[in-house]
């Protein structure tokens, strides 16, 4: 039995429809496997994850200008917040699902389980699926084994970042 882990997070719906969409792709392809779905803000900040929602929503519903901004700037950088302080909580993960691979369908995920393959040396396999119609720098993870990228041009977006073509193959954006 093989076992995958899809890692998500509830901003906007797309990232978690994504990974549903993955899980029953997966199911309805391969009865020798078992998926199971996490969110990674509510696994490495159980106390806080609920208001780091509810203010993401606040800020996509009532200032939506400040959050279009703070998208702009995201989407230049590949840090994400606090990567290494989490290591331990990734290495918890790793060890009580013991997946046999990971796939992210948010870009904060595969930069945390990027920096855990990085300080451990891990092989673990890391699939990022970008739900966007473009490659933002986020979305790039140095230790990414495989990316799932919408369209021809988000592929050759991330070739021209440096991404080699064969790590990337285009599948459209997973819905159900």
């Amino acid at each position: 039995m093989n076992n995958i882990l899809i890692l998500t997070g509830h901003f906007g719906m797309g990232h978690n429809s994504a990974a549903l969409a993955i899980k029953e792709d997966i199911e309805a392809s391969s009865d020798s496997v078992n998926v199971k779905i996490v969110d990674i803000v509510e696994y490495l900040m159980p106390k806080i994850s609920k208001g780091i929602y509810r203010g993401f929503n606040k800020l996509v519903t009532r200032k939506c200008n400040l959050y279009n901004l703070i998208c702009k700037i995201a989407a230049r950088y590949t840090a994400a917040p606090f990567k290494y302080i989490f290591i331990k909580n990734i290495e918890r993960m790793i060890i009580e699902f013991k997946p046999d691979v990971v796939v992210s369908t948010l870009p904060m995920s595969s930069q945390y389980i990027a920096a855990y393959k990085k300080k451990k040396k891990s092989l673990l396999p890391l699939i990022t699926c970008i739900t966007d119609i473009s490659a933002h720098d986020e979305w790039i993870a140095e230790y990414t084994d495989l990316y799932f990228v919408a369209t021809l041009d988000v592929k050759q977006e991330l070739i021209c970042r440096g991404i080699k073509a064969s790590k990337v193959k285009v599948v459209g954006i997973p819905v159900k």
